[in-house]
């Protein structure tokens, strides 16, 4: 199996958990004998990932229309507003190019204008194409967090672009949720074939990682992400610390991701709380760092609160918490109750109920035994229901189900 990917950035460089998404399902398709080539459009983020091109594994390859690196963020906002429409160009150049000289059983696309008006070119001059994509979230998304003018006229025209005219024209869809399917299927009158293909987690991430005695700094609670208020709930989880922090005076809250606007009301909090020296801001930070600070953590947190997004998407990172095996405090939100239960696989609060979600901290912290049990619960889980090599199975099944459809 053939397969060309059209993304802006090169996944297996990336961080977080969209970039550990890609990485987990491409990875199992690679260990299938599938051949992947990467389009980037974006140019490198780092010098560093310039230089990595040449360490990939078998079967990938990566083609960049780019050579630029877009390192600091004057530079990416020069990308972001000026040059992309020049790279796109040259980008449909480079695909169409290659379409005459190489076979692809599937075109996956990722989510931007780019990505869609180029496919969309290129099915016009390639009707064979098999165009597949993987959404994991509403892409009204930019209506309801917060963004600028220009951010919403690009989700806009996305949005506009991905019901009209991408949804009709794809072979294939697999999607994070059933919430996302049973809405955008019935988007259409024809729609594409499609499969739930839940969160998924590498394992292969904590594998051989052991836990370090913690003498000389107090243990603390982790939250990794981007530090926004409605998506995440941030502000929630630092009120619902404050409410136990007197109680267990050497347990800290580190807080790791990237900025956002919501920061600024967050560390008004923190003042009003006292807890500057309790509550810290460590940034984003690399895939394997992040590794080591989940083992660590007393507990993982996520106080998701119900919002759009959240009924319709699945946090990835909740898979990556609960694979460590240490108790994960979340809300009951979205479809996040379908796999989890109360008590036994995770220690759940009401979605914007600081004080269940601080409850749920307390009880963490409380039994120790009852926490180590339900950490373990939760890895179960995530061997079972989010393991990056099932889940690419499942999808590699079901594309060469799509591929003998074609012929």
């Amino acid at each position: 199996m053939r397969i060309a990917v059209l993304i802006q950035w090169n996944p297996f460089y990336g961080q977080g958990a969209a970039a550990n998404r890609w990485q987990g399902l491409l990875n199992g398709l690679l260990s299938r004998e599938a051949e992947i080539d990467i389009y980037c459009y974006g140019g490198f983020r780092e010098i560093a990932e310039k230089d990595s091109q040449n360490t990939l594994r078998p079967g990938l390859r990566i083609f960049n229309v780019s050579q630029q690196v877009y390192d600091t963020l004057w530079k990416r906002r020069l990308l972001e507003y000026v040059l992309k429409p020049l790279y796109q160009v040259r980008f449909y150049a480079q695909l169409r190019k290659a379409l005459k000289r190489e076979y692809y059983d599937f075109i996956w696309l990722d989510h931007g204008i780019i990505e869609y008006e180029t496919s969309l070119k290129l099915k016009a001059n390639f009707p064979g194409i098999n165009l597949f994509t993987e959404l994991s979230e509403f892409l009204d998304i930019h209506r309801y967090n917060k963004h600028n003018a220009l951010q919403i006229k690009h989700g806009d025209r996305c949005l506009e672009l991905f019901e009209k005219s991408i949804l009709p024209s794809l072979s294939g869809i697999a999607y994070m949720t059933r919430t996302l399917m049973n809405y955008y299927q019935n988007q259409v009158n024809k729609a594409p074939a499609a499969m739930h293909l839940p969160s998924t987690v590498a394992l292969d991430r904590f594998e051989g990682m052991t836990k370090i005695p913690m003498e000389k700094e107090y243990s603390y609670f982790a939250y990794l992400g981007v530090m926004n208020n409605q998506k995440d709930g941030v502000d929630i989880l630092i009120q619902a610390f404050a409410g136990i922090a007197k109680e267990f005076p050497r347990v800290n809250l580190h807080l790791y991701g990237y900025l956002h606007p919501d920061m600024e009301m967050q560390k008004e909090l923190i003042q009003d709380f006292n807890l500057q020296d309790r509550i810290f801001y460590k940034g984003a930070i690399p895939s394997e760092e992040a590794a080591r600070v989940m083992i660590n953590a007393r507990a993982l947190l996520l106080p998701r609160p119900d919002s759009h997004q959240a009924r319709g998407g699945f946090p990835t990172k909740l898979g990556e918490y609960l694979a460590t095996g240490n108790p994960v405090c979340a809300t009951s939100v979205g479809e996040i109750p379908d796999y989890l239960n109360d008590g036994e696989s995770v220690f759940f609060a009401k979605p914007g109920s600081v004080e269940e979600f601080a409850d749920a901290m307390r009880k963490v912290l409380s039994d120790t035994n009852k926490a180590s049990l339900v950490g373990a619960k939760g890895k179960e889980i995530a061997e079972t229901r989010f393991n990056a090599k099932i889940q690419s199975e499942q999808l590699f099944q079901f594309l060469n189900q799509l591929k003998d459809a074609k012929k």
